[in-house]
């Protein structure tokens, strides 16, 4: 399965493909990186990712508009907004851009670690939701991520 990192920080996209390459699961990841949204928006279109991790703030075209970008044209996709951001306002441009997962950066490898496989649980294999439920906050030790089914 192909996973698209993209944050304009190497460290960063180097953190998340030790993740991926050590995912202890059924599924294989292959990871395709990009440094900016523009970059993003093109190898989503000739790599087919089945997952996209986008940062928000970034050079060239802002994780929002590539997200808003990737999901009007592969709604199939699934997007999770990475960010260090805990804003209303980009929480809620990340729902108009009709992001799937919004989770926040600055928690411990651990708690990130967590919240990544929740997604890859929910966002791709479809497992499904906590109590039934359509929108679950995630609140752990200041790491907030908003899950969601298949729409905000």
């Amino acid at each position: 399965m192909k996973v698209l990192i993209v944050d304009d920080d190497s460290i960063v996209r180097r953190s998340f493909t030790r993740f991926f390459a050590g995912y202890k699961g059924d599924i294989t990841f292959q990871v395709i990186e990009a440094e900016n949204g523009a970059d993003a928006v093109e190898k989503a279109k000739t790599e087919q990712p089945s997952m996209v991790l986008l940062d928000i703030n970034m050079p060239v075209m802002n994780g929002l508009r590539a997200a808003a970008e990737i999901k009007a044209t592969y709604p199939e996709y699934r997007v999770a907004m990475v960010t260090s951001s805990i804003s209303p306002k980009d929480l809620g441009e990340a729902k108009q851009a009709n992001a799937d997962l919004y989770i926040t950066k600055g928690a411990t490898r651990k708690e990130v670690v967590e919240s990544l496989s929740a997604a890859i649980d929910i966002l791709i294999l479809g497992k499904p939701l906590p109590d039934g439920q359509s929108l679950i906050p995630y609140v752990r030790d200041g790491l907030q991520a908003i899950f969601e089914n298949r729409a905000w």
